[in-house]
């Protein structure tokens, strides 16, 4: 029995991974191979793109924090910037 939803996807994962490598060995199907890592680099692709997104959203809810300081917003914006 599985310990976690995240092992069971691990192991979800390899079993895709392991049938579309068969249908490779067995059939030749070279084409449902590279869907198959495209698809994932997609994947990937997307859920990096919505972290970067979450971070600059992250960032700029900061920023407008700082400017509440005043005139030491800029010594703040510089510091945080700066890290």
């Amino acid at each position: 029995m599985h310990g976690s939803i995240a092992e069971l996807m691990s192991d979800m994962e390899k079993f895709v991974r392991n049938d579309n490598l068969m249908r490779v060995r067995e059939k030749d199907n070279f084409l449902q191979w590279f869907k198959y890592l495209l698809t994932g680099v997609i994947e990937t692709a997307k859920s990096r793109i919505d972290t970067f997104d979450k971070i600059l959203q992250l960032q700029k809810k900061m920023d407008e924090k700082i400017l509440i300081l005043g005139r030491k917003a800029n010594i703040a914006l510089y510091i945080i910037h700066y890290l």
